[in-house]
């Protein structure tokens, strides 16, 4: 491919991952996911500008270019797993909502990754992974394609972990977070079998552009703390199945409310209240699957809307919520018991409610085994006195 051509490939993609960059710098509040993304965009410039360079002072005559011949490969070669280790480390936030674990795990596999620097650095005395000859042209070493491989290992990871963890990733989430890489990788086979064809950087923008369009949906639908839908779209969403509602078929939803939780938040603190909150959404995903639709309405709230209007099947579902949850405080990993009060009925098409009067009536629920809940906390302290 004509050098012209791939340098204004490079700048195309480097001007449109710079658009990105500056929306998500001046954007006035900015997530975990946000920053990680963020971090993503500028190992891409860099290395895009990398390998601009490369195609710039290979084969030029002088010393000098010598020097940045090697210099600018090596800078790319040691570089080039960042966006997958970045990569490892958003993938592990959206799973598990946990920045402490996403960077411990950064911070494990950046020390994987340091093997393979190490390797680069080392290529000048050895010629294993590229070297450039007396004429200033830039060649492949026997080791290349270990340096290849090396960075498929890390987007390999990134794939099991996804899929592993399939049920606690929202569907919609899922199918991003799962083919992101795959222009990437398509890119890099094309790059790697047929030497000058300089697709990369555009399928790594491609890539990019898809994450950042699902960022947007996120942002707009998602509550930021858990993962979870947020009260427009369940609102939404009960008045859409309300109008597709009959006799014949129906659907079924919960209201959930985390007890007690003003005191979590008041006895250890605003970030063991978050953690409690975090704990409660991972635990609906593991016990009603991704099909339904979960949402925390706000504060200690959530809605879960199930596509069966079999009251068997609704009340067996409740059993489950309930028999993990059990198993959780059976552990006591935490210095308190998390308890839930609910609140689940089957929408009945005979009945007038829109969405507000199901879901207030679906509170009423709730609040009732709340306030059993209480009845019998209050019992059990009279007995204890």
């Amino acid at each position: 491919m004509d050098i012209i051509k791939n340098l204004e490939i490079n700048v195309f993609s480097m001007v449109i991952l710079g658009i990105l960059y500056v929306k998500l710098y001046t954007k006035s509040k900015q997530l975990f996911s946000d920053r990680i993304f963020k971090y993503m965009l500028l190992s891409g410039l860099f290395l895009i500008a990398a390998s601009t360079a490369t195609w710039i002072v290979n084969g030029r005559d002088g010393s000098i270019f010598y020097l940045l011949n090697w210099a600018t490969n090596i800078l790319q070669l040691m570089f080039t797993p960042l966006p997958a280790l970045l990569w490892i480390v958003y993938a592990d936030y959206e799973i598990f909502r946990s920045r402490e674990q996403a960077k411990r795990k950064g911070f494990r596999f950046a020390a994987i990754v340091l093997i393979d620097a190490v390797l680069v650095l080392t290529t000048p005395l050895n010629g294993l992974i590229m070297t450039v000859d007396a004429d200033n042209i830039y060649s492949r070493g026997p080791w290349f394609l270990f340096h290849v491989m090396f960075n498929f290992f890390l987007i390999l990871y990134v794939t099991m972990l996804i899929l592993k963890n399939r049920s606690r990733i929202e569907t919609r989430n899922f199918w991003t977070l799962l083919l992101y890489p795959v222009p990437t990788i398509i890119g890099a086979i094309l790059h790697t079998s047929f030497y000058g064809v300089s697709v990369t950087w555009p399928s790594y923008v491609i890539a990019v552009l898809i994450l950042y369009c699902n960022l947007l949906d996120v942002g707009i639908k998602t509550d930021y703390l858990t993962g979870l839908f947020n009260r427009r779209v369940i609102d939404s969403y009960v008045a859409e199945k309300i109008a597709a509602s009959t006799k014949k078929k129906s659907f079924s939803a919960i209201a959930i409310d985390l007890d007690e939780f003003k005191q979590i938040n008041d006895r250890f603190g605003h970030d063991e209240g978050d953690a409690a909150l975090i704990w409660v959404a991972q635990l609906l995903k593991r016990s009603i699957g991704t099909e339904s639709m979960i949402a925390r309405y706000g504060g200690d709230e959530f809605y879960v809307v199930l596509n069966t209007d079999n009251r068997e099947e609704l009340t067996a579902i409740m059993e489950k919520i309930i028999f993990n949850l059990k198993a959780h405080n059976r552990e006591k990993a935490k210095p308190y018991e998390i308890h839930l009060s609910m609140g689940a009925d089957v929408y009945d098409a005979a009945s007038g409610y829109d969405a507000e009067g199901f879901m207030k009536h679906l509170d009423g629920l709730m609040y009732r085994q709340k306030e059993e809940h209480h009845q019998m906390a209050r019992i059990h302290a009279d007995f204890c006195i």
